[in-house]
């Protein structure tokens, strides 16, 4: 039945409803004693939000993980996004991949932060002359550092 419902909405409110389960499982996976960062200093959404955002414009508009990863996300970063591997090093190493096309180009399209929690909408073309793909990032903020990176893709149809 939930394909059912899912083939009858739009496409982006599909993404929306594909955002929201990912951002719910994810939720379900942080540890209590994660969630409360009773050790850390409190961080502003505000403080957070500029933080991402930030780390957003690092590693899509200047394509520079590097910077970005080591600048803003925590060493032990969890990478639930198997193609990227699991570590903040193998998730660098696959953004310099994904980006070493010359052509290669992303756009922030949204960006929401709730408390230490953000999602990020962005589109991007890997390579000149391809359709691409829009991305939906979740990542969990502690200490003022992403620990945590969800994804989900969805390509580019030939009619978008």
């Amino acid at each position: 039945m939930n394909t059912i419902l899912v083939s009858m909405v739009s496409r982006r409110s599909a993404t929306v409803l594909a955002a929201n389960l990912v951002l719910t499982l994810a939720l379900k996976t942080v540890p209590v004693e994660a969630a409360t960062e009773s050790s850390c200093p409190s961080q502003s959404v505000q403080v957070t939000r500029a933080r991402f955002r930030e780390f957003l414009d690092l590693l899509l508009v200047h394509k520079d993980p590097r910077q970005a990863f080591e600048r803003f996300a925590a060493p032990d970063l969890i990478q639930h996004n198997a193609a990227f591997g699991t570590s903040r090093e193998s998730t660098i190493g696959q953004w310099v991949k994904t980006q070493a096309d010359p052509a290669s180009r992303f756009e922030v399209l949204s960006v929401l932060v709730d408390g230490s929690l953000g999602a990020a909408r962005f589109h991007g073309i890997m390579h000149g002359g391809e359709r691409g793909a829009t991305v939906a990032q979740f990542v969990r903020f502690s200490c003022g550092r992403i620990a945590e990176i969800w994804d989900v893709f969805q390509p580019d149809s030939a009619g978008s």
